[in-house]
């Protein structure tokens, strides 16, 4: 399986407008042929990845909604939740350095005695 719906939705095409597609695609995404066949084989489990631009322009192409092109769903957490989680590490940092500056201060004196 592969990580966008692009040959999938082309194969669904008469024969003669999916050979045009195929030729005019790379022109409206501004990219090489090569390059537009790459993006229709990344496995679904690849790194590799479409830039969100050209993903968004082949979605409106074929008529399909926001994230409907993708064979996966991406997720996420909500940016409160981010900020409390660096909040909650901040603290902890805090609580933590001055123990280790301490202690590297008594090893510092210890060195030079």
């Amino acid at each position: 399986m592969y990580k966008y719906k692009i040959d999938e939705f082309l194969e669904n095409l008469p024969v003669k407008l999916n050979r045009n597609l195929v030729s005019e695609i790379p022109k409206i995404l501004n990219i090489s042929y090569n390059t537009f066949r790459n993006y229709c084989k990344i496995p679904l489990k690849s790194k590799k990845d479409i830039p969100y631009g050209c993903v968004r322009k082949l979605e409106i192409l074929f008529d399909m909604k926001n994230g409907e092109l993708c064979n996966f769903r991406v997720s996420g957490d909500h940016y409160m939740e981010v900020a409390k989680r660096a909040s909650l590490r901040r603290k902890r940092r805090k609580t933590i350095s001055p123990e280790k500056k301490e202690t590297d201060l008594e090893e510092a004196e210890s060195s030079e005695a």
